[in-house]
């Protein structure tokens, strides 16, 4: 059985602005031309799952999850041995 927690994270572990990375492309950038050997079916199985309407957009959206996901291990990573305190168990 699973228990969940909120918790406090402390102010000094909190990721700087700088230190996050922005999706978005710059203002300046045009996308980039580019030729991949793709498995089609890996292809139509993402646009589904990701309700993208081309597949351009769908191995867009893609890389941005795999930005995001690069994002949340850094976080997790300064995370580690920080002292977390649980501001609800006085409400027990």
């Amino acid at each position: 059985m699973y228990s969940y927690h909120r918790v406090y994270v402390q102010k000094e572990l909190a990721m700087k602005e700088s230190e996050v990375a922005t999706a978005p492309p710059q203002a300046h950038e045009t996308p980039a031309k580019k030729n991949f050997r793709l498995y089609q079916s890996k292809i139509d199985r993402a646009k589904q799952a990701l309700g993208a309407d081309t597949e351009t957009d769908t191995i867009n959206q893609a890389l941005d999850f795999v930005i995001f996901r690069d994002e949340l291990v850094k976080g997790v990573r300064a995370m580690k041995g920080a002292e977390l305190v649980d501001i609800f168990a006085d409400e027990g």
